[in-house]
């Protein structure tokens, strides 16, 4: 019994748990595809955009290029760390265009 037990202790530390935290104009997931394009980077989330970019083509959201520090640890992250966990903040999409990432806060 004793050895199942810190099998089982020993298996929780493998364990990831996968969380989407969503609101009006954030939302935490995990990063699932990043693309570049001319006007910046578009990242891709496992929970899909927040509420706000409702209607932004494909779910993609925009990092500007403007956004140089967002846009490398935004890379950083997708090609260096296995935990891609991510809460990102965005303006409201106005129908042209992609959703606007704000605000890049890694949960790590």
């Amino acid at each position: 019994m004793r050895k199942f037990i810190v099998f089982l202790i020993f298996l929780a530390n493998f364990v990831v748990p996968v969380s989407a935290q969503v609101g009006v104009n954030y939302i935490g997931g995990t990063m699932t595809n990043v693309t570049m394009v001319p006007q910046g980077l578009l990242v891709m989330l496992s929970g899909g955009p927040p509420s706000n970019c409702s209607g932004t083509p494909i779910n993609w959201m925009l990092i500007t290029e403007s956004n140089k520090t967002m846009v490398a640890a935004a890379l950083l992250m997708w090609y260096a760390q296995a935990d891609k966990s991510v809460t990102v903040y965005t303006s409201s999409y106005t129908g042209s265009g992609f959703c606007q990432i704000n605000q890049w806060d890694p949960l790590n």
